[in-house]
């Protein structure tokens, strides 16, 4: 399954309601052990925050495997890329916990 974040990013009121919005869908799809393409192209303003967000949702209702395995993510430049990777990675080494550290 495809989804675009970036309808739901741009009507949302804030980072934290956008990271949680495509959260859930993503989970929704990922709940039918579908593997899901998501992409954040024309996406611009995206910060660690949203991604934090975003992936403390996805992984607090999947498995960090599920995370990695059936999640691929597309970025809109290799800046977002890195950050969403750092993010990504903070995430995981949190085990969920919402306690999320990025070391620079």
């Amino acid at each position: 399954m495809n989804i675009d974040a970036k309808p739901i990013f741009d009507t949302a009121d804030s980072v934290v309601e956008a990271g949680r919005a495509i959260a859930l869908k993503v989970n929704d799809a990922l709940a039918d052990d579908t593997r899901v393409s998501l992409s954040f192209k024309g996406i611009f303003a995206a910060s660690s925050s949203f991604f934090n967000i975003l992936f403390l949702d996805i992984l607090n209702a999947n498995s960090g495997e599920v995370l990695m395995t059936q999640l691929q993510l597309e970025y809109n430049s290799k800046v977002q890329e890195s950050v969403g990777k750092r993010s990504l990675d903070a995430v995981l080494s949190s085990g969920g916990n919402g306690s999320v550290r990025i070391d620079k």
